[in-house]
């Protein structure tokens, strides 16, 4: 749980508006990641995704792998990960990691 973090806090009310894009998914046409977020990656995302903004993809048409990797990156970019290394899926992550250390 990341409730409470300065860059979660920080970035609530961005959170909350994905949130809603989502929940609204086959309404909600696609955006390009936000320049505020930063990073190395930008055009590569704004040549990724601009297919389908051009088309005016919702959540629901665009090609399923493009919207699974592009929500965690919307993600990343709200919690601005490329200027201060927040990672909220840090706990999963390692949790991930502890428990399969053992099979391998």
């Amino acid at each position: 749980d990341n409730a409470g973090s300065a860059p979660f806090e920080a970035a609530r009310p961005e959170i909350e508006a994905l949130r809603d894009e989502l929940a609204n998914a086959g309404n909600t046409k696609l955006t390009h990641v936000p320049e505020a977020g930063g990073a190395p990656d930008l055009a590569e995302w704004r040549a990724i995704m601009a297919p389908h903004v051009d088309a005016g993809d919702t959540w629901l048409s665009a090609p399923w792998a493009v919207t699974e990797f592009y929500v965690y990156r919307r993600i990343a970019a709200l919690l601005r990960y490329f200027q201060n290394g927040f990672d909220p899926f840090s706990k999963a992550k390692r949790a991930g990691l502890e428990s399969a250390v053992g099979s391998l």
